[in-house]
């Protein structure tokens, strides 16, 4: 599992949409109150932007930004957990795809892949065809 600062870990998660399925870097951190989205991972994934109350965030480096849009974003983590959440968008310069606040993290806990996941072969032997033999 890699570390980048204290209570900050990376993990791995995939988001659904639009009948797709793609893999996405999740930063838990215990330190956020509140989850969050980059608007260009938002926007790749089509979702739609809706407006609620604004809140404020800080980044690591202490530079302060609000936002006041939000997406319900669903996830599929290991072993088939699941579920729809509510992430703020973050500003465009922002170096995540989600990250995910204490709330999630203690209502979820492990519920994230601790190492990218990688495509799986999966081999199927092609059908047989029963019938009489001339």
């Amino acid at each position: 599992m890699e570390r980048l600062f204290q209570g900050v870990r990376v993990k791995w998660c995939y988001v659904t949409t639009n009948g797709s399925t793609e893999k996405v870097r999740v930063i838990e951190d215990s330190g956020s109150a509140n989850n969050w989205i980059s608007n260009v991972k938002r926007k790749r994934l089509g979702f739609e932007a809706k407006r609620g109350y604004t809140i404020t965030g800080m980044t690591l480096t202490g530079e302060e930004f609000s936002s006041n849009e939000y997406v319900d974003v669903p996830w599929v983590g290991k072993a088939s957990y699941q579920g729809t959440d509510r992430f703020f968008i973050a500003p465009e310069r922002t170096p995540i795809e989600l990250l995910v606040g204490k709330g999630f993290i203690d209502e979820y806990p492990g519920v994230f892949m601790d190492q990218e996941p990688t495509p799986q072969l999966l081999t199927l032997q092609s059908r047989v065809k029963v019938g009489t033999l001339p």
